[in-house]
């Protein structure tokens, strides 16, 4: 993940430099040999373009290795890796999700969240396409 993120600020992506700057993340986490054919064989089992999923299979593999949770907005790779009786559904979470969580908080406002996910898509990201095109306030609310 951390290379997919020096890839993007070197591309001239502000927002991924400053993830980089900030120590929320700790100290990155780097595969050494032996991790290797675990991550690589998780990028083939995910499916699709091996490359495209090199962040997600290193994510997923550390994920169960450590005990942790993962997020993304990759449909594949989230559906893979739900479907993992080491992570399942409650550590796998996407953009929603958290946005979701937030609200529920009391941390944003639902309108907060629409916004942001209008923020994200003007700037090229995706939500996984499980999510309507046009989200409202009323989505992020919990009942």
């Amino acid at each position: 993940m951390r290379c997919e993120l020096l890839r993007a600020a070197t591309a001239g992506e502000l927002d991924a430099d400053r993830v980089l700057r900030e120590d929320w993340l700790g100290d990155p986490v780097e595969p050494d040999e032996d991790d290797m054919l675990p991550i690589v064989s998780l990028q083939i089992a995910i499916g699709g373009d091996p490359q495209r999923n090199a962040g997600e299979a290193e994510t997923i593999y550390f994920a169960e290795r450590l005990g942790g949770s993962i997020v993304t907005d990759d449909n594949a790779a989230y559906q893979f890796a739900a479907s993992r009786p080491t992570l399942g559904r409650d550590r796998v979470l996407d953009t929603i999700r958290i946005l979701t969580d937030l609200v529920t908080a009391e941390v944003i406002s639902p309108e907060d969240a629409v916004t942001l996910c209008r923020e994200m898509r003007s700037a090229g990201r995706n939500l996984r396409r499980t999510h309507p095109i046009s989200l409202t306030p009323r989505y992020f609310r919990v009942a």
